[in-house]
């Protein structure tokens, strides 16, 4: 039975906010549909109108929440071809998600393993776009004498761990501000670019 006052607009929100909490309490494996009905606020069967298994819910929520943050980085970068600023942007825009989205950044990286093989495959096409967007603001920073590396491919992925790790670590109530976590990460990452517009 639908719960008076329901919508698809509301509801699938909410059983998404409800699960990424269920799955950084007690883990992917041990979270159970039962329970993420119930913290949602809807009937069991309710829930196979957003997807059909719990797998197809991970894969779901993880493609939602990679896509959100690329479209993020890929319209702020738009306004720009400066490389410079691009990796500025995308800097910033990684740091201060990775900081504000703990929850989502949990789940999009500690839980890919729980993937099926074909969820799995696509996520990494998702994953791989990051790697892509940022080797490309690297090359043409390069090609404009702005960047100097010994290893493009290195020094992508290097950077990429160092911006994915951040939730890791950061914790809201600590004394670090996030405006200063993206002002060191914009200074340690230009360094290893030697980045000449410091």
């Amino acid at each position: 039975m639908r719960t008076v006052g329901s919508s698809r607009e509301k509801t699938w929100p909410r059983v998404r906010t409800k699960g990424i909490d269920l799955i950084c309490k007690t883990g992917f494996e041990r979270m159970n549909l039962r329970k993420l009905a119930k913290e949602s606020g809807i009937q069991v069967g309710s829930l196979y109108n957003y997807f059909s298994s719990k797998d197809e819910f991970l894969y779901k929520v993880i493609c939602e929440i990679m896509s959100d943050l690329l479209a993020t980085i890929e319209e702020a970068i738009e306004g720009t071809s400066n490389p410079v600023e691009r990796l500025r942007i995308y800097v910033r825009t990684m740091v201060v998600w990775h900081c504000e989205r703990r929850k989502e950044a949990y789940v999009s990286h500690n839980e890919l393993k729980s993937l099926p093989k074909a969820g799995y495959n696509e996520v990494r096409s998702l994953r791989k776009r990051f790697e892509i967007i940022l080797g490309d603001i690297v090359e043409k920073g390069c090609a404009s004498g702005d960047f100097t590396v010994a290893c493009r491919p290195v020094t992508v992925v290097a950077i990429l761990n160092m911006l994915t790790s951040i939730s890791e670590w950061y914790r809201p109530s600590g004394a670090l501000r996030v405006e200063l976590i993206v002002d060191t990460y914009e200074k340690l990452i230009g360094n290893m670019l030697l980045l000449k517009h410091q």
